[in-house]
Order: structure tokens, then C-alpha cells, then sequence
């Protein structure tokens, strides 16, 4: 899926469908859209509501009828903006679909209207995966702009480790651990990116690899305390048996420095030759409390950066963009005068 394209739509209120198979992270991607954006976001399932509810409720009012919206429709309006998120678009029967098209196009619900700054965002599997799928009415579809989403494994092991800017709160579980079992993953999947997802439609299978049930196995995993005995375990049960059994020999080879490791090195540090264990250590460094702690502990993990830099440019600089975000209203911007060629993306990084 184009993110600019994305953008475009949304900037000039066109209602937009997002098409994916389950579990590649459509939901994820918009919920993190309204979040870089500052927006609200109303999510609703359409299967799970009555007509009635994007009609409105017929109420009496002054001895005749009127049709009251949901509550949601209020909490747009004390904002003025934000998207409303109509997901798993397909599994809704044709009578709600019916009365989703006044809402959908001309963004009315009863007699009352969302306001201009509510953008009309949908998601849906393809019918045949799609739970009790039903096929897109096609007024309901003409509605739409229509956009495939595409599973980027690169961008994906990119995001994950700092949960696309914005991870949630787990119950019970450290961030600090959550984003280590994060970044462990990230860095498997970035030397076997075909693991991040392997529905196979031809297969009967309950247990598949996806973004959906890898982010479910870190948030279980970390909830262990990233106990390796556990690990195998807890992927086969959510992943599959195969990719369950490829992550826990993976595991076995790694040795892996923590961040109080790395940040004593300083300049001393070398980075790895393996790929993913460097992605690892230094993902974990800059989403780590460690680096930011003191201002000492700051210099630190800049001056392990500037070395890894010398050798592994980009990598230095996704690290650097995750640092840099969690950091600089402490402890303001360091010289960056070696990433000069990523910038942009350090930006990226920390715009998110």
C-alpha cells in the first residue's frame, strides 16, 4: 500500500477501504496514521451493530419522531476531527451495508452530520477469509477509494521494535522487557523475512505466522521475562510449529550484549557481523532506559552510534532515529553530522 497515496485521500476526506489479508496489520497501520496525527480514533466493527445504529434510533421528540445517532457521533463533535474506523468492512450482511451508504458518502448519521474533520476509513479481508465473508455490496464499494495492503517485511522489522511510535501499556509487563522480546523478533524476521507471514489458503492451519500473531507472541514472551526454555513454546502456539522451531534455534546461536553492556564500551563497541544480532543489540540500546538515564549514559550511546556508523551507516541510523526521538526534549540534538545521508529517514523516525 502507498502511505502517500494514503495520505492524499485522507487530506481531501475521501472515504478509503484498505484491503489485506488477516493479520498483516491494516488495523495496526491506521490506529498508528491517528496517532502520528493527533486524531481520534472511533473504531467499529459494522457486523457487530444494527441498521439502526448508522440510521439512528427512532425517538420521540416534541410529538413526533426523530432519528438519534450513537453516542460516538457526540464524541466527534467535541473534538471536530479524527477517523472513523469501520473494520472488518466484510463481514457486515447486506442490511447494514444498506445503511452504511448515507454515512459513508454523505457522512450522516440520522439527521445529524460528522464533522468535515472526520475522515471515513475501512478495512476488510477479502471475502473467502473473511469471518461468515460477505461480498462488498456495489454501492457500498463505489463509495471507496480502494487500496491493497502490502506486507513490507523490511518496513515492518523497521517499525515493530519501537512499535510504530506508540506502543500500548501491557498489563503487568515492563516496557523496557516488551520492547527487548520486540526487538529479538524484528531481528529474526529480518534474516527470515518469509516467516513473517505464511497463510497458505491451500493448507487447513489454525496457527499461522503473522505481524498480529508475532506482536502476540512478544507481549506473551515478555510477560515470561524473555525466558528462552518458554520461548519455543509460546511461538509454536501462536506462529506454528515451523516458524516456532526455526525462532528457538535461532535463539539458541545468539549472544547477545544488553545495553549497560554496550553503553560501558562506549566507542569501544563493534558491531556485530552478523546482521541480526547487530539489528538486535542496537534496536535494544535505543529503546532502552539505560541510554537515556543521564546525561553520561546519553553521550554514551551516541558515541557507540558514531563508532557503528563507521561500518554500518544504516543500521547506525535507524538506531540513532529511535534515540533521538526518546532523548532530545532532554537533552537536545547531539552533532549528526555521520548520518548525514539518512537524515531523512532519522526524521521519519522521529516525526512518528
Amino acid at each position: 500500500m502507498n502511505g502517500k497515496v494514503l495520505s492524499m485521500l485522507l487530506e481531501a476526506g475521501v472515504p478509503t477501504l484498505v484491503w489485506g489479508a488477516p493479520g498483516v496489520g491494516k488495523t495496526a497501520h491506521i490506529r498508528a496514521v491517528a496517532s502520528k496525527q493527533g486524531w481520534q480514533l472511533i473504531e467499529i466493527i459494522a457486523s457487530l451493530h444494527d441498521p439502526t445504529d448508522f440510521n439512528g434510533l427512532p425517538v420521540l421528540h416534541n410529538g413526533g419522531v426523530r432519528f438519534a445517532p450513537p453516542d460516538w457521533v457526540y464524541q466527534f463533535e467535541e473534538q471536530g476531527q479524527g477517523i472513523l474506523f469501520l473494520d472488518e468492512l466484510t463481514t457486515a450482511p447486506p442490511t447494514v451495508q444498506a445503511a452504511l451508504l448515507r454515512l459513508v458518502l454523505e457522512r450522516k448519521v440520522g439527521a445529524h452530520s460528522l464533522p468535515a474533520g472526520v475522515r471515513v476509513v475501512a478495512a476488510a479481508n477479502p471475502p473467502d477469509m473473511a469471518a461468515n465473508g460477505w461480498e462488498l455490496t456495489p454501492p457500498l464499494a463505489n463509495r471507496f477509494a480502494h487500496l491493497t495492503y502490502s506486507l513490507d517485511a523490511g518496513e515492518w522489522v523497521k517499525q515493530f521494535p519501537s512499535y510504530w511510535g506508540n506502543p500500548p501499556q501491557l498489563e503487568g509487563v515492563e516496557e523496557t522487557i516488551w520492547s527487548r522480546a520486540r526487538a529479538r523478533v524484528a531481528a529474526f524476521i529480518s534474516r527470515r523475512p518469509n516467516l513473517l507471514y505464511t497463510y497458505d489458503s491451500s493448507r487447513e492451519e489454525t496457527r499461522f505466522a503473522s505481524p498480529r500473531t508475532w506482536d502476540l507472541f512478544s507481549r506473551a514472551w515478555a510477560a515470561a521475562h524473555l525466558d528462552s526454555s518458554s520461548a519455543g513454546d509460546l511461538a509454536a502456539a501462536l506462529v506454528g510449529d515451523a516458524p516456532a522451531a526455526e525462532f528457538s534455534s535461532w535463539l539458541v546461536t545468539l549472544d547477545l550484549r544488553e545495553p549497560a553492556e554496550i553503553l560501558a564500551l562506549g566507542r569501544a563497541y563493534r558491531v556485530p557481523s552478523r546482521g541480526d544480532i547487530a539489528h538486535a543489540e542496537l534496536t535494544a540500546l535505543a529503546e532502552s532506559n539505560e541510554a537515556i538515564e543521564s546525561p553520561e549514559a546519553w553521550e554514551r550511546a551516541w558515541e557507540v552510534l558514531r563508532a557503528v556508523a563507521n561500518t554500518a551507516t544504516d543500521l547506525a541510523a535507524l538506531a540513532a532515529g529511535r534515540l533521538l526521538k526518546r532523548g532530545r526534549a532532554v537533552y537536545g540534538t547531539p552533532d549528526l553530522q555521520q548520518f548525514t545521508q539518512f537524515m531523512a529517514d532519522i526524521e521519519e523516525v522521529v516525526s512518528q
